[in-house]
């Protein structure tokens, strides 16, 4: 495979060690799922053996905004200047980055790669958006 794999899983992302396990599993299932699916409709239908050696994973979370993000005035450091407008911004909150990455790691184990000791490199991002989501880019290291 000299291409990326890359799926958009829907819904809140659910970190790893999460107190709401039966959560934790569905969206573990969840991403499982959408891998499997992104899979069969690439192959149509051919199953595709696990990918071997280095591996390049990005990952971007998205959650919603809650009220307060939503009425919140953004202000730009470095300009100072003001906007109410939406944009594009980061979480520097809970949940921790690299929980939300195990969970998604361990649900691509077996489906994309043999061992998620395989992802030499990783690009991971957690922002707010319009839709709750986690979008996910895959490839081998050449």
């Amino acid at each position: 495979m000299n291409e990326q794999i890359g799926f958009v899983v829907y819904g809140v992302p659910i970190p790893h060690g999460s107190t709401k396990t039966p959560t934790l599993v569905a969206w573990r299932n969840h991403v499982a799922q959408a891998a499997k699916c992104c899979l069969e409709v690439r192959e149509g239908g051919n199953v595709l053996s696990l990918l071997d050696g280095a591996l390049s994973c990005s990952l971007k979370f998205t959650f919603p905004r809650n009220q307060v993000h939503s009425n919140q005035e953004l202000v730009f450091p470095k300009t100072g200047l003001k906007d109410m407008k939406y944009i594009e911004y980061y979480i520097i909150t809970k949940p921790v980055l690299d929980k939300l990455v195990a969970v998604v790691f361990d649900a691509l184990t077996r489906i994309i790669w043999h061992d998620d000791s395989q992802v030499a490199r990783l690009t991971a991002t957690k922002r707010y958006g319009e839709c709750a989501s986690c979008e996910i880019v895959i490839g081998e290291i050449k």
